[in-house]
């Protein structure tokens, strides 16, 4: 496959990403930051697919607009369902603190695979979704309870089926 980039301002990408998978189309680009280690870390591939009209789950990594413009790639860690639809709690796995509360309208696309040293991970396989889960609980104890959190994540990085994606 032919490995091409397109470089962009942050509006630019947001706006294009929002476009694309709006279209039902799948994108795929060079994930940066580290607030979501140690799953998605810093120059990793991931692809996105559109949600279409299919609500997020809890636990799911999503690519999304926040409160304040921009578009992160955070987790669902909370969801909310009232008359006027859903609304989600997004948080990175590393945050300290959530992103707020956002509506379905604000989410793009959920991450369907990463690729990290030319290795793809589906992140539908049940190894990843306890991951997920995991995750999601971890950073819905960290806003009340950083002991409980760092015990948990200790206990799975021992673990050798998880340790390869927690280390």
């Amino acid at each position: 496959m032919n490995k091409t980039s397109l470089p962009c301002s942050s509006a630019a990408f947001s706006s294009l990403s929002a476009d694309i998978l709006r279209l039902g189309k799948h994108l795929r680009f060079q994930a940066h930051g580290m607030s979501m280690r140690p799953l998605v870390r810093d120059g990793d591939f991931v692809l996105f697919e559109p949600l279409a009209d299919t609500p997020a789950r809890v636990a799911d990594v999503v690519l999304c607009r926040t409160g304040v413009g921009g578009i992160v790639v955070h987790r669902v860690i909370r969801r909310q369902v009232s008359a006027d639809g859903c609304s989600y709690l997004v948080q990175g796995d590393q945050a300290a603190a959530s992103d707020g509360w956002i509506g379905q309208e604000e989410i793009y696309g959920v991450l369907v695979s990463l690729e990290r040293g030319g290795v793809s991970i589906p992140m539908r396989s049940l190894r990843m979704r306890l991951l997920a889960g995991l995750a999601a609980l971890r950073s819905r104890q960290r806003l009340q309870n950083r002991n409980v959190s760092s015990i948990i994540v200790r206990l799975f990085k021992r673990l050798p089926v998880f340790g390869i994606f927690l280390n």
